[in-house]
């Protein structure tokens, strides 16, 4: 849980740059921004679960694990393709999109509670095992090619390099989390003949 806080904490002040399927993409919390403002102006919303303590959670709700995982939901990535698509935010706002769907997708692997629940979010069993030991190498390698850069801000006196990643540790505590789910998976299924594990 506190994995995926630190992630939407670096997100709001960092602009993520990313790897998927062979394209560079950069993710940009401004596009979240932009789609809750105009989404909020409409009677039926896209993202209804979106409120203001989404962008600035008081005290009390800033460590809501509800609050981080709900900005990277299927919903908000399909409602940004939607939003791009009727000119409401830039074309560059589906490289966000394509994120959010990306973490959202990670987020279900660690997340399975049933051997009955949909692809992606299904336990992990002997006869999945091989395309899920499939899934954490992929999510490890989109990890690995995560890198946060810093946005601009007129605030400070010096001029920020925008083009030098910041070392994110808590990106580092992904990718250890899910090799070592990755392994124990693995020893539980096939050495110890566990019939399910949910994640």
């Amino acid at each position: 849980p506190h994995l995926i806080k630190n992630l939407r904490n670096n997100f709001i002040n960092k602009n993520i740059k990313f790897t998927l399927h062979g394209k560079k993409g950069e993710a940009k919390w401004e596009h979240l921004e932009k789609m809750y403002e105009k989404d909020s102006a409409n009677d039926i919303r896209a993202v209804p679960k979106w409120t203001d303590d989404h962008f600035n959670p008081p005290r009390g709700k800033k460590m809501k694990v509800s609050l981080a995982v709900q900005m990277f939901s299927h919903t908000a990535a399909a409602a940004m393709k939607l939003f791009v698509e009727k000119g409401d935010l830039p074309a560059e706002a589906l490289q966000t999109a394509e994120f959010l769907a990306e973490v959202n997708r990670m987020w279900d692997l660690v997340n399975s509670s049933s051997i009955e629940a949909p692809p992606g979010k299904k336990a992990v069993t002997a006869k999945n095992l091989a395309h899920y030991m499939d899934l954490f190498d992929a999510f490890v390698d989109f990890l690995s090619g995560l890198s946060f850069h810093r946005k601009p801000n007129p605030k400070l006196k010096r001029p920020i390099n925008m083009e030098k990643a910041v070392v994110i540790p808590s990106n580092k505590g992904w990718i250890l989390a899910l090799n070592a789910l990755k392994c124990l998976s693995r020893e539980l299924i096939e050495e110890k003949g566990l019939q399910f594990i949910c994640l």
